[in-house]
């Protein structure tokens, strides 16, 4: 019976022991775990300003009509190349000089098709008329190139040789003349014997109308 009663004194106290430990121990805290960044590659900036010109295009064509001919985005006109415009040098003759009454001489050209009197030191254009003499006229544009203009003469031409005038040729008979009719003398003289002709025929008429007339009326 003691024996008994020991054991379970023991077995108590292991128990009340544990439960002691327990009791006391510090309860372990909870830790969040840890976050796992995740690895975004880096994206090229030309790849995202095609993405966004898709998206513009994508959105564009939504907004048209569902049976519309083409629901594409119109396609932009690319600029085309710019053409260098050339300036394009003036025209300029010399057709003649004179003199002013100051004793200043000039030149008289011709700019463009247009006849202009031009004094020594006067400008043209970009050109300046520096020197003048008999047969030429130089010329200095603003950038220092310098032009010499001799004078233009006027090609003479040869006089021609005056035709000679041909004879007037007559003009060829024509109607009775040109298949032999008589002259107007025979022409007058068939008339009056046709006149002569048709009178005695009349008179022969009249006669035998008168005698037939006069036997009508002796029985």
């Amino acid at each position: 019976m003691r024996r008994a009663l020991f054991w379970l004194i023991v077995i108590d106290f292991c128990a009340a022991t544990g439960v002691g430990v327990l009791w006391t121990a510090p309860e372990p805290g909870w830790a969040p775990p840890t976050s796992i960044v995740p690895e975004i590659p880096t994206v090229a900036e030309v790849e995202t300003s095609e993405v966004g010109i898709e998206a513009e295009g994508l959105k564009s064509m939504t907004e048209r009509p569902l049976f519309f001919a083409s629901r594409r985005p119109e396609a932009e006109d690319e600029p085309g190349p710019e053409v260098a415009v050339v300036e394009q040098e003036e025209t300029i003759d010399v057709s003649g000089f004179f003199s002013s009454a100051d004793g200043s001489a000039g030149a008289i050209l011709r700019v463009d098709g247009e006849s202009r009197r031009v004094l020594q030191g006067e400008t043209v254009g970009r050109w300046t008329l520096v020197a003048v003499d008999g047969l030429t006229a130089e010329l200095r544009a603003d950038d220092g190139t310098s032009r010499q203009l001799e004078l233009v003469r006027a090609e003479q031409q040869e006089a021609a040789a005056r035709p000679a005038v041909p004879p007037i040729a007559q003009p060829a008979p024509t109607g009775r003349a040109a298949i032999g009719a008589p002259a107007p003398a025979d022409v007058k003289a068939t008339r009056e014997a046709y006149l002569k002709a048709v009178a005695a025929a009349r008179a022969a008429n009249r006669a035998a109308l008168r005698e037939r007339r006069g036997g009508n009326r002796n029985p």
